[in-house]
């Protein structure tokens, strides 16, 4: 897709934003339950909010954690979003954090215990617990100033975001003759219409 229309930016973006927070939404209306869900969509939705924001290193979703977060837990922004994202999403649960030899647990609250408090475990490692609504309230306000800043077609916001959008690193490349490659073009080639739908 050619993003050199500003309208086209602008389109994708919001579309991107309310797929994740109308998501969020919809899991949050729930009684109980979807905790790791929900955080792991709260760091998919930092990653794809830093990357559209044009920031750099190898986890853009950190600082825009560390925007939530408050001031004391800005400097390890980077390490929970790494516990939350990738533990969540491979592991579906979340990574420890191991600094030397001490070791913090992190759990994801739904609405019972207080965002950013701590407890031991049974067997008395330390675990930050982290609440789900703080956490995607954060993430909607965030958002919410990226998006009046694309509404107010500020330059600096439309080029990061096209810049990202533009970028090689959003699609998969799989070579022809790979033998992915070969499965893919023969289920294009028996299943895929001949034109474009409407």
């Amino acid at each position: 897709m050619d993003y050199a229309d500003d309208d086209k930016v602008l389109e994708f973006a919001e579309t991107t934003r309310r797929f994740i927070l109308d998501d969020l939404a919809r899991m949050l209306d729930m009684p109980v339950g979807g905790n790791f869900a929900v955080a792991g969509l709260i760091g998919a939705g930092c990653e794809a909010l830093g990357q559209l924001r044009g920031l750099k290193g190898a986890y853009p979703g950190a600082p825009v954690l560390a925007e939530i977060l408050p001031a004391a837990y800005q400097p390890v922004a980077e390490s929970l979003l790494k516990a939350m994202r990738n533990g969540l999403l491979h592991n579906y649960w979340p990574n420890e954090i191991k600094i030397g030899d001490t070791l913090i647990r992190l759990s994801i609250s739904w609405r019972e215990t207080p965002h950013l408090s701590w407890h031991t475990d049974e067997d008395g490692v330390p675990t930050l617990v982290l609440r789900a609504p703080d956490l995607v309230a954060g993430l909607h306000e965030r958002w919410a100033v990226f998006a009046r800043l694309l509404e107010h077609r500020d330059a600096d916001a439309l080029a990061s975001a096209r810049r990202d959008l533009q970028k090689h690193g959003r699609r998969d490349t799989i070579a022809a003759a790979q033998p992915e490659g070969r499965a893919w073009l023969r289920l294009l080639d028996e299943h895929a219409p001949a034109t474009p739908p409407g």
